[in-house]
């Protein structure tokens, strides 16, 4: 089973990937470990403009064949792709995998920046409006409506660690 996750910046996308691996023994492929490599063999800082620039720069579909490519070379059955960004990191990947499931991440957006404030990476936003501008741009980039239409199970992660745990437990046991 191959599942895709979506969600804005800081909605939870990082943690559901990782339980559902943990938990249920699925391959992570993550675009933006993709994106980072490529940043990095292009001599780039890794900050999320750079990021940006390099999708506008390649275009829309490279990051959705890069990890097709990679999920079929890597032999696994369980996949999840994250996070989908554009309609083609969906669109193109169900093509190669029918039955390919979405799941969209949503929290709101005080909450998902002080999430980002706790993680303390580098070249994250410094205030609220750096992150409404950051956000704002990724609007511009990306048909997000379009893309989170394709989900079929849609979490609410506003509240504990454990609530969330529980609610992808629930979507994994009727995906089953």
């Amino acid at each position: 089973m191959i599942i895709a996750i979506a969600g804005l910046i800081g909605s939870g996308k990082d943690e559901v990937a990782g339980y559902i691996s943990r938990k249920h023994g699925y391959y992570v492929i993550d675009y933006a470990d993709i994106l980072r490599g490529i940043c990095r063999d292009e001599g780039l800082e890794v900050t999320r403009d750079n990021l940006q620039n390099l999708r506008v720069k390649y275009g829309n579909t490279f990051l959705a064949e890069a990890a097709v490519k990679k999920a079929k070379e890597s032999g696994k059955k369980n996949i999840i792709l994250t996070p989908i960004r554009r309609s083609e990191d969906f669109t193109i990947p169900e093509k190669e995998f029918p039955g390919i499931m979405m799941i969209l991440v949503e929290a709101p957006e005080r909450v998902r920046f002080e999430r980002l404030k706790l993680r303390k990476r580098e070249n994250y936003p410094k205030d609220f409006a750096e992150f409404q501008r950051q956000e704002s741009r990724e609007f511009s980039i990306y048909d997000f409506d379009k893309t989170f239409s394709y989900a079929k199970y849609k979490i609410a992660n506003n509240g504990s660690v454990e609530e969330l745990h529980s609610s992808i437990d629930r979507i994994m046991e009727e995906m089953r």
